[in-house]
C-alpha cells in the first residue's frame, strides 16, 4: 500500500501537501530503465502552478473543469470527463 506521502509514489502523486495535490500524477515511470536522464519534477522548484504541472505531463485529481458546487462535489470523488 502506498501512501502517496513520499518521493518514491510511482505515480509521482503526494498528498502530504496542497501543492503535491494541486500538481497531481505523472502516468510516465519513475523506475523504468532510462538510457538518458529526464526533467527534474521536484515540487516547489520544477513549476509554481497547476497549469505548468499540465505542460509537464501531470494529471489533475481535484475538479479543474468546473466551478459549480455540484462539479466540485462528483468531481471529487470520481474521474470527470
Amino acid at each position: 500500500m502506498l501512501c502517496h506521502a513520499c518521493y518514491d509514489a510511482p505515480c509521482q502523486l503526494n498528498l502530504a501537501s496542497f501543492e503535491g495535490i494541486a500538481r497531481g500524477g505523472n502516468k510516465a515511470s519513475v523506475y523504468a530503465t532510462r538510457l538518458r536522464a529526464t526533467d527534474p519534477t521536484r515540487l516547489f522548484s520544477d513549476a509554481q502552478s497547476p497549469a505548468e504541472w499540465r505542460k509537464k505531463g501531470f494529471a489533475a485529481v481535484l475538479n479543474e473543469r468546473s466551478r459549480e458546487a455540484i462539479s466540485r462535489r462528483a468531481c471529487s470523488t470520481r474521474r470527470c470527463a
